[in-house]
């Protein structure tokens, strides 16, 4: 028996792969039972001697054991039940073992001979190994294999642009946001004496406040709408150092822990990559938005001070 993780450290695998994956495998088994009881039924009237199989089904199966977050663990031999596990609870699904056998006889002129093929899957929300014992001499499994491999080798990037980009994003959404409300309230200051006077003092002063007050205004709602969505993907923080001038620990993302595992869309990462998908959204919408406004801030910065 074989172990192996096939490179999936710091990948994204979806649940609608690991269906593929699931479905081809029943697929396999049921096509060969099929094959099996035709045969069967052909060789049903040959004396023992004369009877040839391709497959004679030797308890090949396909079993999966569920273990949910409410402490629950079942086993399946029907694929159908499962499906219906799968595609109704996700959510709740914490860890799923598959185990995956074709186990068969085949007989051609008076010679008989065994295979054995066998899949194990182990599924959790940071990893999937797979271990396997293939019969090299017949390739009845070839496909489930390379399926599972090229789903694996084509799985998307964990550590993707949103991730590595999460202050820059949220930066940008904060200022585009918070920009235009902030030049309202900041204009509206010409209008109070005290602040009129400091604006025509320095020119610098009219486009500071703007981008403090952006920066707050837009950084609360930045953070009400992304907030949600990052803190399922981001990495876990890790102790950095000690910084005695501000007397407190200081944090950063553990980024070798987070590219040493994947990232499997069971159980809490279910909507992960509709989270990623998102934040991307949100800053395409909003990026565009801030060299516009910064411009109106240096329009008005320079029409404040000439008042």
């Amino acid at each position: 028996m074989s172990t192996d993780r096939m490179g999936l450290a710091n990948k994204i695998l979806t649940s609608d792969d690991l269906f593929e994956i699931f479905s081809k495998m029943n697929e396999t088994i049921s096509r060969y039972k099929k094959i099996s009881a035709i045969e069967e039924s052909r060789n049903a009237t040959l004396d023992y001697s004369y009877q040839e199989w391709s497959f004679k089904d030797n308890s090949s199966k396909l079993e999966f054991t569920v273990d949910f977050y409410d402490n629950t663990n079942v086993k399946y031999d029907k694929f159908d039940s499962f499906l219906t596990v799968y595609n109704t609870r996700l959510e709740e699904i914490k860890r799923i073992d598959v185990y995956f056998c074709l186990s068969y006889d085949v007989t051609q002129e008076h010679t008989k001979k065994f295979h054995y093929h066998s899949i194990n899957l182990y599924i959790t929300e940071t990893d999937l190994s797979v271990s396997y014992n293939i019969d090299d001499s017949d390739n009845k499994v070839e496909e489930v294999y390379n399926l599972i491999k090229n789903k694996i080798v084509n799985a998307k990037e964990k550590y993707d642009y949103v991730v590595k980009n999460k202050t820059k994003i949220a930066t940008i959404i904060a200022l585009a946001i918070g920009l235009m409300p902030a030049i309202v309230i900041t204009t509206l200051g010409i209008f109070v004496p005290q602040l009129k006077e400091l604006y025509t003092r320095g020119y610098v002063l009219y486009p500071i406040a703007c981008f403090v007050i952006a920066f707050v205004v837009g950084g609360t709602i930045e953070s009400y709408m992304l907030d949600k969505y990052f803190k399922h993907i981001v990495p876990d923080k890790k102790y950095a150092y000690y910084d005695a001038n501000k007397g407190k620990s200081v944090y950063k993302d553990d980024i070798e822990k987070f590219t040493s595992t994947s990232e499997i869309l069971i159980g809490k990462n279910v909507n992960n990559v509709e989270c990623r998908t998102k934040i991307k959204e949100a800053y395409d919408k909003y990026k565009g938005l801030v060299p516009i406004e910064v411009a109106i801030v240096l329009i008005m910065s320079l029409v404040i001070f000439l008042i």
